[in-house]
């Protein structure tokens, strides 16, 4: 991997995970982007923690990446789990929540 492009790939990987869900959520937009750069955030939180953590626990700075890693892992379950869950109901919607449609009645 090519470190002087990693911020690139990743501010990239940011804006494509912000237009899907945009797309995705077209009835409140400005609320779909608010909760997904709060989910970054929340990640970005979490990491630190278990990071903070890890090396308080005396694992060394190495553990760090297994700690990341396997964080890493468990967010993929999750998302296949739901994914998978959404799939069995035979909904549309992501991991069967229904959200409310709202009707701008001026149009």
């Amino acid at each position: 991997m090519d470190c002087d492009k990693a911020p690139l790939r990743s501010a990239s990987q940011k804006c494509l995970l912000q237009m899907r869900v945009m797309e995705a959520a077209k009835a409140a937009p400005n609320l779909a982007s608010a909760m997904n750069i709060g989910a970054f955030n929340f990640g970005n939180a979490i990491g630190a923690a278990v990071g903070g953590a890890v090396i308080n626990a005396g694992l060394g700075y190495p553990a760090i990446s297994l700690a990341g890693a396997l964080m890493a892992g468990l967010g993929l379950l999750m998302v296949l789990g739901l994914g998978w869950r959404s799939r069995r109901k035979g909904s549309g919607t992501c991991a069967g929540v229904h959200l409310p449609t709202i009707v701008d009645e001026r149009v």
